[in-house]
């Protein structure tokens, strides 16, 4: 009871101190209310290797790799690649999942017997001890995907300064830095080429998935955030100050060195790598490897997870060169257009090439995390035109005489330029619901003036009639200037 009173006895002290700083007002007083910008950024970018080297050395020559003290770098082994790096600058924890397909060029035209086998033993001399192994005929690999125990921290040519998972500089994070990186292979959370009943001839596919963590970003040197800061000002004033999760993968395998590879019918084996980013769940890291492996996704079974077909690696690798190849109008949004002539120009390029896409390709591309579109595409061009519209008020005439309305500059000195693309003209009706009649307007010169000229018979047709006493609006789009003219009659 004494610890109640004691409760009670604070808070009557407590009302009576808020109490006393309480002053009378004769009318209730107002303030005004107040909304709050909501300031968040998403960034995506993943980046990824530009190219894939490997080297099939089935005899066990020497094969350049690099160089250290100003002496060459050789290793022997069957399977020779360069280390490749992933390295995530989105704002969001991202699952990278890589489908590797190999595939075998023939050299002539009988096609090559080649066969991917699951594991190494099966790859090298059959002996006593080895039973499963390949003969002197047969043409065996067994290749594989290893991905990075941990973390790498640099390239041929820069360092990536990361701590663990984390780093701070970022510059150096290239694609072209991540197409040779130094690390080292796991033994663990291997990725094996293999072929499936669906697959074509002499190809196999393998699947990697690496989970890695968010980036992080601050204010540049000279940027700020107030209360007036907007949504569409918030990236030009923000830059990436950590790097997100970085790994790393490299391919290895064997070969069948008894085989008289050169009577196997092939000149290369090609090995495309496609990658899918989507958002992270609750993935978990394949056990004595980098934590950002996915077990769920790492394609260590003989048999790859939906492999693909000709037809979806042919789809896939469109979808990814179409990517590549117009990635600045692909990191544009409606909102970030500015109009520019040369931002048209390229948005209309990225248009003319999705249509020119396979609708395998394109499918591709619409199952993105944000997907790609002819849709997307249009309103970006859209938006774009938009950006780059200015509004002038024009005059709007009714000639009797020419039977036809005609809209021009308010000076009646007709539209500023000669040189006109009608994009779109609309006219109000008398209900006040607005018409588009593009199809029936044309641009016409009249003493070195021009004019937008919309005839009176067709436009009636559409619902624009005269009646005495009514205004009239028309809204034209010529070139980059929306003109507008009223009239009452």
């Amino acid at each position: 009871m004494r610890r109640f009173n004691k409760l009670i006895a604070v808070l009557c002290s407590a009302t009576m101190i808020l109490g006393s700083s309480v002053t009378a007002f004769a009318t209730a007083p107002t303030s005004t209310g107040g909304a709050g910008t909501v300031l968040a950024y998403d960034y995506d970018t993943v980046v990824v290797p530009t190219a894939i080297k490997v080297t099939f050395n089935p005899q066990g020559l020497p094969i350049k790799i690099g160089e250290a003290d100003g002496q060459p770098v050789t290793t022997t082994d069957k399977v020779v690649s360069l280390n490749y790096g992933i390295a995530s600058k989105a704002s969001l924890d991202k699952k990278v999942v890589v489908k590797f397909a190999a595939n075998f060029v023939k050299s002539g035209e009988t096609d090559p017997t080649i066969t991917f086998v699951d594991a190494q033993a099966k790859a090298q001399p059959k002996t006593e001890s080895n039973a499963d192994g390949a003969t002197s005929s047969e043409y065996k690999v067994y290749l594989y995907v290893a991905p990075a125990t941990a973390a790498p921290t640099t390239s041929a040519d820069a360092a990536f300064a990361v701590s663990g998972d984390q780093g701070s500089m970022t510059d150096n994070a290239t694609a072209a830095n991540l197409a040779d990186v130094k690390m080292n292979a796991a033994s663990a959370g291997l990725a094996t080429f293999a072929t499936a009943a669906s697959s074509p001839k002499n190809s196999a596919y393998a699947n990697m998935g690496f989970k890695l963590g968010k980036a992080t970003y601050g204010l540049k040197a000279d940027g700020s955030i107030d209360f007036e800061t907007t949504q569409a000002q918030l990236d030009s004033k923000l830059e990436m100050t950590t790097l997100g999760g970085v790994t790393g993968f490299t391919i290895k395998g064997m070969m069948n060195e008894n085989a008289d590879w050169t009577k196997a019918n092939i000149s290369a084996i090609t090995i495309t790598p496609i990658y899918t980013v989507a958002a992270a769940g609750t993935e978990t890291a394949v056990e004595n490897t980098a934590s950002v492996v996915i077990l769920t996704e790492a394609a260590d079974t003989a048999e790859p997870d939906k492999p693909m077909s000709a037809e979806e690696l042919a789809a896939a690798t469109a979808a990814a060169g179409f990517k590549t190849d117009h990635a600045d109008v692909l990191a544009l949004t409606t909102d970030t257009v500015e109009g520019t002539e040369e931002e048209l120009t390229a948005i209309n390029a990225a248009i003319t090439a999705f249509n020119a896409l396979s609708e395998a390709a394109q499918a591709v591309l619409a199952a993105e995390e944000t997907p790609i579109t002819a849709a997307t595409l249009t309103a970006l061009k859209e938006a774009s035109q938009a950006a780059a519209i200015t509004d002038e008020t024009a005059a709007l005439q009714y000639i009797t005489g020419a039977n036809a309305w005609y809209l021009g500059a308010s000076n009646s000195a007709g539209l500023s330029d000669a040189t006109f693309e009608v994009t779109s003209v609309t006219m109000q009706k008398n209900d006040g619901t607005a018409v588009d009649v593009t199809e029936i307007a044309t641009v016409v010169a009249y003493s070195n003036t021009y004019w937008v000229q919309v005839p009176y018979n067709a436009a009636a047709e559409l619902g624009i009639t005269y009646a005495a006493g009514s205004t009239y609006t028309m809204v034209a789009t010529v070139g980059n200037t929306r003109y507008t003219g009223t009239a009452s009659y």
